[in-house]
């Protein structure tokens, strides 16, 4: 398993996706895109407000419980991992250049054309999913 308990926000979360895509489990904080990323795998776990890049606030028990209770269950669970791992794979399909590239050639497409304004709504709505 991975943790990405990351406090920014991340626009992507690469090492996440990369993740999924090998199959690993991956438990990420809510911040940016990464339950994005992860589609429909991993856990996505809350991290307060008041903890950002540059807090230096320890974590309480009560915020930690969730994320120990998370690992605790992929390292304890074998069924519980194989499962995750599964749900990783086949969220990766996402991911996949046959499924991306028609959104990235429908969006050069308006570019090129000068309607990029409504390539950009193309690109934003562009839903990313199993």
């Amino acid at each position: 398993m991975i943790l990405v308990p990351s406090l920014w926000q991340e626009s992507f979360g690469r090492v996440a996706a990369e993740a999924v895509m090998n199959g690993i489990p991956v438990i990420a904080s809510d911040r940016g895109a990464l339950p994005e990323v992860l589609v429909a795998a991993g856990r996505v776990l809350p991290i307060p407000a008041r903890h950002t890049p540059s807090s230096r606030l320890a974590p309480t028990a009560d915020e930690l419980a969730p994320w120990v209770e998370a690992i605790e269950r992929y390292w304890a669970d074998p069924l519980e991992r194989d499962a995750e791992r599964a749900r990783c794979l086949d969220a990766a399909a996402a991911w996949h250049p046959d499924v991306l590239m028609p959104h990235f050639e429908a969006f050069f497409r308006a570019v090129a054309a000068g309607n990029s304004p409504k390539a950009l709504l193309q690109i934003r709505s562009l839903s990313i999913g199993p």
